[in-house]
Order: C-alpha cells, then sequence, then structure tokens
C-alpha cells in the first residue's frame, strides 16, 4: 500500500542522487573561487604581495592544466569529476544499505504461534 508519508525507494535514490550531485559540483567552485580571491588580495597587500603572486602563479597553471589553458574551464572540470565521484559514492552507499535492510529481521516475524 502507498503511503504518502514514505516516499517509495526510488524518490528517495534519485533525490540523494541529485543532492550529492549538486554538492560535489558546488563545494569545489567555492573553494576554488575562495582561493583564488584570498590569493587575489593577498597579490594586492604591500607586504605580502611577492607571497600573492608566487601563490597565484603556481594557482592559476594548475587550473590551466585541467581547464586546456582556460583556469575557468579548470575549475568546471574538476568540479564535474568530483559530482561524478559523489555520485558514485552515494549510488555505492545507497546500495549498501538496501541490502543490510534485507537482512533485518521483521519482529513481527519472530512470535511463536
Amino acid at each position: 500500500m502507498f503511503s504518502p508519508l514514505r516516499p517509495s525507494v526510488h524518490l528517495r535514490f534519485w533525490a540523494s542522487l541529485g543532492l550529492s550531485i549538486l554538492f560535489s559540483f558546488s563545494i569545489p567552485i567555492v573553494l576554488f573561487t575562495s582561493l583564488w580571491g584570498v590569493l587575489v588580495v593577498v597579490a594586492q597587500v604591500p607586504w605580502t604581495k611577492p607571497l600573492g603572486y608566487l601563490c597565484l602563479s603556481a594557482f592559476v597553471p594548475f587550473l590551466k592544466t585541467f581547464g586546456t589553458g582556460n583556469p575557468w574551464m579548470g575549475m568546471v572540470i574538476l568540479a564535474t569529476v568530483t559530482a561524478i565521484a559523489g555520485a558514485m559514492f552515494d549510488a555505492y552507499a545507497f546500495s549498501l544499505s538496501r541490502s543490510t535492510d534485507r537482512t533485518k529481521v521483521n519482529p513481527t516475524e519472530l512470535r511463536v504461534s
């Protein structure tokens, strides 16, 4: 029987998968953008300018490597890869949780007549 308070397994799976993809994609974007912004600010402060430029000169080529010359595309590629990895991990964890649910014994089935 369908219960509106308990969503189906498929609905829970797709909702969980969608949220894990969303978070796995957005977290690297936020982290890389924040790091880039901090490094730009550090490069603007007079007494930390050499350190800021040194870190930026290492960080930007790292992103360009993954983005075929474009650092913004490198961020998107890295975020996409982490989203795929997050989706695979979520699917694996969901399959494990489903397999352990099947091994649980229902207490009502243990009654002795």
